[in-house]
């Protein structure tokens, strides 16, 4: 499955992610809402 083989990706690549208090790393649903608010933008939860 596509979506299964994308978040499998993006949680290998291991990218830190500091100011969670969900996940120590980037998550697909962080990469998603940043692009959501347009290119170039963090986010935090």
């Amino acid at each position: 499955m596509l979506a299964e083989s994308m978040r499998s990706l993006v949680a290998s690549l291991a990218i830190p992610h500091t100011q969670s208090k969900v996940s120590n790393y980037v998550s697909l649903k962080a990469l998603y809402t940043a692009k959501n608010q347009g290119r170039n933008q963090a986010v935090s939860y």
